[in-house]
This record gives structure tokens, sequence and C-alpha cells, in this order.
């Protein structure tokens, strides 16, 4: 997916594209971005270290980048 995924995007070049918590490598078209929790910012979240790491760099900087973000918190 962080490979063929991006290229895809690159040959098919969509006029909007919807994505869920991070944005692709090297996307630089109109985006939208759901977060659906922040649990990822909990420290009792069964996540592990790395995983929640990740998380806590891409989705901020995903929503800093996104034309539009919706936040879905159940």
């Amino acid at each position: 997916m962080a490979v063929s995924f991006p290229r895809l995007l690159r040959r098919v070049r969509p006029e909007l594209a919807h994505f869920q918590y991070a944005l692709p490598l090297g996307w630089s078209g109109r985006s939208v971005v759901t977060i659906h929790d922040l649990s990822f910012e909990e420290a009792g979240t069964p996540m592990g270290r790395f995983e929640r790491t990740v998380f806590r760099t891409v989705v901020p900087r995903a929503a800093r980048r996104a034309d539009h973000v919706e936040l879905v918190a159940e």
C-alpha cells in the first residue's frame, strides 16, 4: 500500500480523495481526512508504543495538510 496506492493516485489523479487518519506519502491533491477517534492519545490504549508514536506523528500532519477534516467520535 505504501508504494502501489500513491502510484495509483498519481496515475488516476482524482479531483478529491478521502483518507482515514493519514495522507499517502507524496500526496499533494485535494483531500478529506476522517479521524475516527483519538484513542491513540490515551495512555491506557491497547496500541503498542510504536503504533502510538506513528499515529501521534501522522494524524496531526494529515489534519494540517487536508482540505477538510472529519472527526468521528462515538
